[in-house]
């Protein structure tokens, strides 16, 4: 139950547009180690995962990034 929350949080962080289903799995899946990393002891809820992840947009893993730089040009 608890890694369904982090699904949630990421899909949060990433829910900017009605983008591709596919792409917004793969920033699940590049962006969830730094989210557990950077962001494990914040609660999900009200945008705290994603104010979190922007703190910390500079220290993102390379794979992060790229998947959130396209998920927000809706690209695959």
């Amino acid at each position: 139950m608890r890694n369904v929350g982090w699904v949630v949080a990421i899909l949060l962080l990433v829910s900017s547009g009605a983008f591709a289903q596919e792409t917004k799995k793969q920033v699940v899946i590049a962006c969830e180690g730094d989210i557990k990393h950077f962001c494990g002891n914040v609660q999900p809820g009200e945008g705290r995962i994603k104010a979190c992840m922007e703190a910390h947009m500079h220290e993102l893993s390379a794979r992060c990034k790229q998947a959130i730089l396209f998920e927000a040009m809706g690209e695959r």
